[in-house]
């Protein structure tokens, strides 16, 4: 379960949301509030993260992450700029890999998938669009750094909106 900051209705909707298929997490850039999962996305080979978004803004705002602003250690992250959403993946906590999808609008739900394929490639798809990056890591770096929803590092990048499923 993860923890949340500064954003308590949103705790107390998870915690009675547990057992259902969807779920919908809104979060407010002026309390700064995000989620940190207790434990770390730690994945070994493929993986995909996907959901839905909602953006107030074109600012830059990261929807996940396990990736610090130290060049060794970067892991993943998922962010959101200008109409751009953004897959990043890092095999050493240095060295990155990325995919981007544009135009993602403001103000309406869009549907992503963030797919790491071991050893072949990443792919994100933002509304039926997709873009493919080639990549020979195996897997990705194991960052000693907390995963985050909504936010860099539990202090900047806050995301401006509602993220679902």
């Amino acid at each position: 379960m993860p923890r949340f900051v500064n954003a308590p209705n949103i705790q107390n909707f998870v915690n009675s949301a547990v057992n259902r298929v969807r779920y919908f997490l809104g979060f407010d850039a002026v309390l700064n509030s995000y989620a940190e999962l207790e434990t770390a996305f730690t994945p070994t080979g493929s993986f995909k993260i996907k959901g839905k978004f909602s953006t107030t803004s074109t600012a830059e705002q990261w929807i996940y992450a396990r990736y610090a602003s130290d060049a060794d250690e970067r892991s993943i992250l998922v962010r959101y700029s200008t109409n751009l959403l953004w897959f990043y993946v890092s095999n050493d906590g240095t060295n990155t890999t990325l995919a981007q999808v544009a135009y993602v609008p403001v103000g309406k739900f869009s549907k992503f998938e963030a797919t790491f394929n071991a050893s072949t490639n990443i792919i994100l798809t933002v509304d039926g669009v997709t873009t493919t990056t080639p990549h020979a890591y195996a897997s990705v770096y194991d960052a000693d750094t907390p995963s985050y929803f909504g936010s860099k590092t539990a202090s900047t990048h806050f995301f401006q909106g509602v993220l679902a499923d």
